[in-house]
């Protein structure tokens, strides 16, 4: 049935090996919106650190909860990333940094 809707074969997320569940509150992450005033490594700790709050401690779960905290043109990015282009959170990390952060060009 995903086949005939092809909107939603737009994960650039492609873990290796075996997930965890995520997490029941993805909802009370911090939110990025590029357009704000926080910076993307700020949102990254704020992002970290909920994720501690809320008991998750495996990186395959760390980087596939943090689409949900992209807002505006941070989902426009997220969502025209090559699918299955990201392997890890390393990755996305600096995939994310590259795009927002103050030394980009």
């Amino acid at each position: 049935m995903e086949a005939n809707r092809p909107w939603l074969a737009t994960n650039a997320i492609a873990i290796p090996g075996a997930q965890h569940p995520l997490s029941k509150h993805p909802k009370n992450l911090p939110k990025f919106d590029p357009d704000n005033d926080v910076t993307p490594e700020d949102h990254i700790k704020k992002y970290m650190l909920s994720l501690r709050l809320i008991d998750v401690h495996h990186e395959d779960v760390d980087f596939r909860l943090f689409p949900y905290t992209f807002v505006g043109q941070a989902s426009t990015w997220f969502l025209s990333l090559t699918i299955g282009s990201i392997a890890s959170w390393k990755q996305f990390e600096t995939a994310f940094l590259n795009h927002f952060g103050d030394d980009r060009t």
